[in-house]
C-alpha cells in the first residue's frame, strides 16, 4: 500500500484498533460511550502500533506494514465482536440542569464547533504539505524515524562521544528519548511506502480532532450540557501553542500534553462517580506519559498521586503517606532513566527566572488569559475544587513540578532565554483549561440550585 491509500490506511487502522480495545475494555465494565471512546481510541493506537513495532523488531522480523496491519485489523474486528456480547449500559452521566444551557450557550457552542472545523482544515493543510520544519522535529525524532524506516530496524542511538569512539549506532542530539515517536512516524512511512517527511505527521492531525473528542465525552460524561462540553472542546484546541505543535509537527509535546488532558480527565471520573471506565481511561493517557518523553515520568508520578488519593482517601494523614510515596517512586523511576539533562543548578538566579516566567505566562499570548483566568476559577469554584480534591492536588502538583524545575535547575535558563519554557508548559495547559471549564460548569449549576432553594415558593391565587 503506497501514497495516499498508505496515508488513510496509517492513520486509521491503529485508530480502528484503539477503538475496538477501549470499547471492548469499557464494555467490560458495562459502560459505553462513543465520544470518548473515538476519542481515547486514536491515542490508544498509537500505543499499540509502536508496541506491536518493538515486538516486530525483538522477534528479528524486519519492519513491515502488511503484519502489523494485520495485526490491527485482527484487533479491531475482535474487539468490537466481543464488545457486542457484553451486557452494557448508558454511559454514567450526571442530568444536566434544563436552565444551565439557554439559547446563547446553544449558540456559542455553534460558533465553537465551526471554528473547530475551520481549524481542522487550516492545519490539515500545514500538517499535509509543510516539509518538516521545527528544530528537534528534525534533530532527535525523526532521525530515528528516518534511520528506522530506511534500514527496516531498530537499531541503536548513542551519544556523541560513543558515535566518535566507533561503537555500533547511529547519533543525534537526543539518543536517549523514548521510541515512542520515532516509531509513530516510521509507521507511517511504512505504510505511506516512501519517506515523506510531511505525510508522516498526519497523526498530529488526527491527534488533535482525537482530542477534540475526548475532552468533549469526557465533559459529557461528568455532567456538563452538550454546549459547555463543545465550548470547552474548543477552549482546550484553540490554545496558540498547543495548534503550533500541530501545524508545525514532529515534536513528543502534542501527545504528551494529550495524554495529560485524557488522564486528568478520567482521574476526575473515578473520583466523581467511581466508574469503573474511568480507570481503562486512565491507563490510556498515563501508560503513554513515560513512553513519550523523558518528564512523562514526573507527569505520571503527579498523576499516580491524585489516582491513589481518590482511591485509597483524602485525609490529610493519608495525602501526606501518598504523597511521600509517590514522590519517591517517581524519583527512582527518574534516576532508573539516567537523564542528567536536568541537574540542579544553584546559582541560578531566581529572579531573572521568576521575571521570564511571568512574562511567558501574562504578556505573551501562547495559551490566550488561561493563567489570568485559572487561578479566578479557582477562587471562585474552590467548593468545587475540593469536591474533586484529588484531581486538583494532581494538577496542583503538576505545576508545583514545573515550578521547582525552573527554579532550581538549569531548566531555568531555558526559562531566560525564551526556548522550551512553554512546551513544558504546554504539557499541563489543556488538562488545566478542562478541568477550570469543568469547575465553572459546576460552580453554575451550583449557583443556580442555592438560588432555586432559596426561591419563596408560588402561592395559589
Amino acid at each position: 500500500m503506497t501514497g495516499y491509500a498508505g496515508l488513510v490506511a496509517g492513520v486509521l487502522l491503529p485508530w480502528a484498533a484503539g477503538f475496538a480495545l477501549v470499547r471492548w475494555l469499557l464494555s467490560r465494565c458495562g459502560e459505553r460511550d462513543a465520544w470518548v471512546e473515538a476519542g481515547y481510541g486514536h491515542f490508544a493506537g498509537v500505543l499499540v502500533v509502536t508496541l506491536l513495532l518493538r515486538l516486530q523488531d525483538l522477534a528479528g522480523m524486519r519492519l513491515g506494514f502488511a503484519p502489523v496491519a494485520a495485526v490491527l485489523a485482527l484487533i479491531a474486528i475482535a474487539g468490537i465482536v466481543l464488545a457486542r456480547r457484553l451486557p452494557v449500559a448508558a454511559a454514567p452521566r450526571p442530568p444536566a440542569p434544563a436552565s444551565a444551557e439557554p439559547l446563547a450557550l446553544r449558540l456559542l457552542a455553534i460558533v465553537a464547533v465551526a471554528l473547530i472545523a475551520i481549524r481542522v482544515g487550516t492545519l490539515a493543510t500545514e500538517v499535509l504539505l509543510r516539509p518538516l520544519f521545527a528544530w528537534d522535529a528534525w534533530s532527535q525524532w525523526a532521525t530515528k524515524a528516518k534511520v528506522w524506516s530506511g534500514l527496516r530496524e531498530i537499531v541503536p542511538f548513542i551519544g556523541y562521544d560513543d558515535w566518535l569512539a566507533r561503537k555500533h549506532g547511529y547519533t543525534d542530539t537526543a539518543p536517549h528519548y523514548p521510541a515512542t515517536i520515532p516509531l509513530l512516524q516510521t509507521w507511517m512511512t511504512l505504510a505511506i511506502g516512501r519517506w515523506d517527511d510531511a505525510l508522516m505527521n498526519a497523526p498530529w492531525l488526527a491527534g488533535f480532532v482525537a482530542l477534540g473528542l475526548a475532552v468533549f465525552g469526557q465533559l459529557r460524561r461528568l455532567g456538563t450540557s452538550r454546549s459547555w462540553a463543545a465550548i470547552t472542546a474548543w477552549l482546550v484546541l484553540s490554545l496558540p501553542l498547543l495548534d503550533v505543535h500541530v501545524a508545525l509537527p514532529g515534536y513528543a509535546d502534542f501527545h504528551v500534553a494529550a495524554a495529560c488532558t485524557l488522564a486528568v480527565l478520567a482521574l476526575a471520573q473515578w473520583e466523581a462517580a467511581r466508574a469503573r471506565g474511568a480507570l481503562v481511561l486512565f491507563a490510556v493517557g498515563a501508560l503513554l506519559l513515560p513512553l513519550l518523553k523523558v518528564p512523562g515520568i514526573a507527569w505520571l508520578g503527579t498523576l499516580a498521586l491524585g489516582l491513589a488519593i481518590a482511591t485509597f482517601g483524602t485525609t490529610p494523614g493519608r495525602i501526606v503517606a501518598i504523597g511521600v510515596g509517590v514522590l519517591a517512586a517517581t524519583v527512582a523511576g527518574a534516576l532508573f532513566v539516567g537523564s542528567a539533562k536536568v541537574a540542579a543548578d544553584a546559582a541560578a538566579t531566581q529572579y531573572r527566572i521568576v521575571e521570564s516566567l511571568a512574562r511567558h505566562l501574562f504578556a505573551f499570548g501562547n495559551f490566550h488569559l488561561l493563567w489570568y483566568l485559572l487561578p479566578l476559577v479557582v477562587v471562585a469554584a474552590w467548593r468545587e475544587a475540593l469536591a474533586l480534591k484529588a484531581t486538583s492536588i494532581a494538577l496542583a502538583a503538576g505545576f508545583g513540578f514545573l515550578l521547582w524545575t525552573f527554579l532550581f535547575t538549569q531548566a531555568g535558563d531555558w526559562v531566560v532565554d525564551y526556548t522550551t519554557v512553554n512546551r513544558a508548559l504546554l504539557h499541563i495547559a489543556p488538562a488545566a483549561t478542562a478541568f477550570a471549564a469543568l469547575l465553572a460548569w459546576r460552580a453554575a449549576c451550583a449557583r443556580d440550585a442555592r438560588a432555586a432553594a432559596e426561591a419563596p415558593l408560588a402561592t395559589p391565587t
